[in-house]
């Protein structure tokens, strides 16, 4: 995704930068990320160079909104001609994928349309992966198109393109909205949509559950979510299972020896966990809230991770608590 849009240089009044292809990655891929900073200083790399003239932001922003669009289908069709792909292990490219395809490569454009038939091509590729159920590879990137993988870009496409949409618009005009997080029961204020993934989990005793995640990555640096987890079995109201299912959460994210707190949260019983592991890359800090709300069938997380510090991963966890409601 990031590849075509990055490839509609030639379609505004200069190129883009490198640094601006950069940014156009971050903003587009499904795990990406976009704060005021970043927009501003794409925005800025244009009015700073050469060949600005007054008015050009207005011009370049309404060739990307339109073809932003067209993308938008045309991926949300790739990924659905790969999970047909993947099912019937043969190669299956949908009606409206096609139509998608030809509409992109048809630009009036010759330079546009030579520089996105290169990312039309690794659609097609990726689609045959799928349905040969071989790894893809692209430059240094290689790996296994699987069921996990096409549901996790697929639920990101749509957070994808709202970045992508505000990156391309001259004015940054990021207004808190209410989100319904349906899946999880669970309603947040917030600038940027969140992304969703549901995964069927196995616990202790052979136990089954079922989580329903919603993740937002704040900057690269710092990550937020909330999860809705319901366990087949009988789950005990004790205070000590919100405890170990807290304590679980961080140890799953490589934190072996968190601190672990009961609390009341809003008058409920609530377990917090907090602490950090050091990985090759530096430190990770966690910070995670369980609840068993009343009237609920199941426990609600509320989780931040800072590569920044503690302070950080626990503030963002309370601004998200507090931005939230629990239906």
């Amino acid at each position: 995704m990031a590849f075509l849009f990055t490839s509609l240089a030639s379609a505004g009044a200069q190129e883009f930068t490198q640094r601006q292809q950069e940014i156009f990655k971050t903003t587009a891929a499904v795990d990406g990320y976009l704060t005021e900073k970043l927009h501003c200083e794409f925005w800025a790399t244009i009015k700073d160079s050469p060949a600005y003239y007054p008015g050009v932001e207005r011009e370049i922003s309404a060739v990307l909104g339109p073809m932003i669009l067209d993308g938008l289908d045309f991926h949300k069709e790739t990924w659905a001609s790969i999970a047909k792909s993947y099912a019937a292990r043969t190669a299956i490219k949908t009606d409206a994928y096609v139509a998608a395809r030809q509409k992109l490569e048809s630009n009036p454009s010759p330079e546009i349309r030579a520089a996105i038939l290169p990312g039309l091509q690794k659609a097609d590729d990726i689609i045959q992966a799928a349905a040969e159920r071989t790894s893809y590879s692209s430059g240094d990137l290689t790996l296994f198109i699987t069921p996990e993988l096409i549901e996790q870009v697929k639920t990101g496409l749509d957070a994808s393109f709202f970045r992508m949409q505000l990156l391309t618009n001259p004015t940054w005009d990021s207004k808190p909205k209410e989100w319904q997080l349906n899946e999880a029961r669970l309603r947040v204020v917030s600038a940027l949509p969140f992304t969703f993934e549901q995964q069927d989990l196995a616990l202790a005793n052979g136990v089954s559950a079922k989580s329903s995640s919603y993740s937002l990555n704040l900057d690269g640096e710092n990550f937020v979510g909330l999860a809705s987890v319901k366990v087949a079995a009988k789950i005990d109201e004790s205070e000590a299972v919100l405890t170990r299912i807290a304590h679980g959460s961080l140890a799953a994210m490589g934190i072996s020896s968190p601190s672990v707190v009961t609390v009341k949260f809003r008058g409920e019983a609530s377990a917090v966990a907090a602490g950090y592991t050091q990985t090759a890359d530096g430190p990770v800090n966690g910070s995670v809230r369980a609840i068993r709300p009343s009237g609920r069938d199941d426990i609600v997380l509320f989780f931040a991770v800072s590569a920044t510090s503690q302070i950080d991963a626990d503030g963002n966890r309370g601004t998200l608590e507090m931005s939230t409601v629990v239906d």
